[in-house]
């Protein structure tokens, strides 16, 4: 599924986001998927994922984030220094509090053409501190790296995975080195779902003045291997629970952000690879 990168479009409308244009261009044909789809994944949560004994309802969000938030991690990213062609993202990683509630941790990173990949589209990465989301201020907080720890620590101590959908298979625990440890959005992905869900007559990504949210959703993302399916734990977002706006026929139009960099396999070790129009 090719798409048209709307980066232009955007900057025309959000001029607080012209240094996009001196990013690489991505090419979006790696992540959306369609709302049927979408949901399918997101129910199957509740056969597939435990905290401790507990079924995780994929249908209730992790997180509802507004989007003028994002603005400050993109800023965050953008600041972070790098040498050669760039793109800015957010790394997210799973965390569980200590009230056993699912806890997103969210990183600014900044991508790079080293001079060791000089040319090609692998990128060596710098990475900001990390954030929490502040749902009664609306806002992202820095934590400590000894938080962000505790916090990732306990999801891998007591997050339990179906692994499989082969017969006689149960919840086990998580498998370092198997498990997805970290998701990437550029935020060329996010601010195109963002623009192409704004509400009727509004020209700003953020969709001021309305409050229409990001949505974190939890998905079982399925592989094929052999006779039978491998499952994982990753993240989908989604403009809205019901999307009921018409604007036209855009990519990302009652679509979700599909992930496609993720650790691992995509972990620092390999490198990061995006398309590149």
């Amino acid at each position: 599924m090719i798409l048209t990168n709307p980066i232009n479009e955007i900057v025309k409308i959000n001029k607080e986001l012209e240094s996009l244009l001196q990013e690489d261009t991505t090419n979006l044909d790696l992540h959306p998927k369609p709302k049927e789809e979408a949901e399918a994944e997101i129910k199957a949560c509740e056969h597939y994922l435990k905290v401790g004994d507990t079924n995780i309802n994929g249908l209730v969000p992790i997180e509802k984030i507004k989007r003028i938030a994002f603005l400050e991690l993109y800023i965050k990213a953008n600041d972070l220094i790098g040498e050669g062609n760039y793109l800015t993202g957010l790394k997210i990683e799973f965390g569980i509090d200590l009230a056993n509630n699912l806890s997103l941790v969210y990183k600014p990173i900044r991508f790079y053409n080293g001079t060791s990949n000089l040319g090609s589209s692998t990128y060596d990465k710098k990475e900001g501190v990390s954030f929490k989301y502040n749902n009664g201020e609306n806002r992202f907080d820095s934590i400590s790296e000894d938080e962000r720890c505790a916090l990732v620590l306990r999801y891998e101590e007591i997050i339990r995975i179906k692994h499989s959908d082969r017969t006689g298979d149960t919840h086990t625990n998580f498998i370092k080195g198997k498990d997805i440890e970290s998701m990437i959005f550029s935020f060329q992905e996010i601010f195109a779902l963002m623009y192409d869900n704004r509400s009727v007559g509004v020209n700003d990504i953020f969709d001021r003045p309305n409050v229409n949210p990001i949505l974190f959703f939890n998905y079982v993302k399925k592989e094929k291997i052999d006779d039978y399916y491998s499952a994982k734990h990753s993240l989908l977002l989604s403009p809205n629970l019901q999307p009921k706006v018409e604007i036209g026929i855009l990519d990302f139009k009652n679509m979700y952000a599909n992930l496609a960099h993720l650790c691992p396999p995509n972990c620092e070790r390999s490198g990061h690879v995006f398309k590149l129009e």
